[in-house]
């Protein structure tokens, strides 16, 4: 099986191209659709929603879009970073619609790897979500609240606890307090180049490097 996996797009189109290029079974985004780096509008951001909802409808489950924290933002009403009221007037109808139809999703776990925004913690899984098997976070098991950014195991203002969710973790804590037998593919800190650091792979590069799982193996690629 083949994945092609696409950290933080925020707006960006580069993965249009990618995809048109290379063959793939099943395609990750890994959330981070809306808000922008690079001073996109709410229109680019609409038309970005609009086109994954178009290719998830096309594809089913060969797609994969995973939620957020600048998703989160909106469809969640946290009003963190970045947050702009064009941009929640343009696209918060479409996120609603990404979640109430279950077209977005927390984690995707496919083998050995669980792909998420952030990266999902023994401490979150264990103490926040209340479960004892990552299968089971999803949207059906926990609601939206579960995911917000958390004070429970002390405060750091950019979530570099091990208590955070896994669309807000931090690469320190994550590292710290990953789960047992599994690697994570994982996006939310932003990075000049792809990384891996003992089995987590950190791949928040768009546009320049996203990532292809096959065989069991991770490969970053660069976007020539």
């Amino acid at each position: 099986m083949k994945i092609l996996v696409f950290g933080d797009i925020h707006g960006l189109s580069d993965w249009e191209k990618i995809l048109s290029k290379e063959t793939f079974d099943t395609v990750v985004f890994l959330g981070d659709y809306v808000d922008s780096h690079e001073n996109l509008n709410s229109t680019v951001f609409k038309t970005t929603l609009r086109k994954l909802i178009d290719l998830k409808q096309q594809l089913q489950d060969r797609c994969v879009l995973l939620y957020g924290n600048h998703d989160a933002s909106y469809l969640n009403n946290e009003q963190s970073s970045q947050w702009n009221k064009k941009t929640n007037d343009e696209c918060l109808e479409h996120l609603q619609y990404l979640y109430d139809e279950r077209l977005i999703q927390p984690v995707f776990i496919h083998d050995d790897i669980i792909f998420s925004h952030a990266g999902v913690s023994k401490t979150w899984l264990s103490d926040i979500a209340c479960l004892s098997d990552v299968h089971d976070v999803t949207f059906e098991n926990l609601p939206l609240c579960t995911f917000d950014f958390n004070v429970y195991c002390g405060y750091d203002q950019y979530g570099d606890t091990v208590s955070q969710s896994p669309i807000w973790i931090r690469p320190g804590s994550l590292l710290q307090d990953k789960i047992d037998g599994y690697r994570q593919v994982v996006g939310h800190t932003r990075m000049e180049v792809p990384k891996e650091i003992d089995g987590c792979f950190f791949i928040d590069t768009m546009p320049k490097y996203y990532a292809i799982v096959e065989n069991g193996t991770v490969v970053f690629k660069q976007n020539l």
